[in-house]
């Protein structure tokens, strides 16, 4: 088994991006870029991701299953959303700009220890304000997805371990089976970790 490794956009594309100096394409690519990144964390998080079709979910509907999930900080979620307004008025209106309002739901999202590290980081300036957030957010989405990922794939190693190591000691008829084995490690983690349901 491979752990699946989502697409997501290397420090050059990343860095383009922020930089793309037409703000409607800098708007669509940032939330398709998000909205890949999502995917790709969900589909790393779901245990059985093939049973749902992921594609077709909403951006907002994505971060809210991962926020449930426990796989993505509610700050984010704030971001994604954000982003979210922001991208729908631009796809549904002809002459839609960057509003001071913008900026001051931008700047919310944010850690307010990042924020006083960037003097230029204002709600006046709503479009470097949505610049950072797009960035750091997908700086952010991009760790998760690495964490993830590993996680799972030391997960899956622990488990072959197990199986080869622990199975061929097992006498055929009597003993509990792996999964047994494996059911019984679970129910001993969450009682540790204080959920016995």
């Amino acid at each position: 088994m491979t752990i699946p490794n989502p697409p997501v956009l290397s420090e050059p594309e990343l860095i383009a991006l922020i930089e793309q100096s037409d703000l409607l394409v800098f708007v669509i690519r940032s939330h398709q870029a998000v909205d890949t990144a999502l995917s790709g964390l969900l589909e790393l998080t779901l245990p059985e991701p093939h049973r749902l079709e992921v594609a077709r979910l909403s951006l907002l509907l994505k971060a809210d299953i991962l926020v449930a999930m426990g796989a993505l900080p509610d700050e984010l979620r704030r971001s994604i959303a954000a982003l979210n307004q922001v991208r729908n008025r631009y796809a549904h209106q002809d002459r839609a700009s960057l509003l001071p309002s913008d900026g001051d739901l931008l700047v919310g999202c944010l850690d307010p220890e990042i924020v006083s590290r960037y003097d230029d980081l204002k709600p006046a300036n709503p479009e470097n304000c949505l610049r950072h957030v797009v960035f750091i957010l997908y700086l952010r989405l991009r760790s998760l997805i690495a964490a993830t990922r590993r996680n799972r794939a030391t997960s899956h190693a622990l488990s072959e371990m197990v199986h080869e190591r622990v199975g061929p000691h097992l006498p055929a008829a009597k003993s509990p089976t792996l999964d047994a084995i494996d059911a019984e490690i679970d129910r001993r983690t969450r009682h540790l970790l204080g959920d016995d349901s």
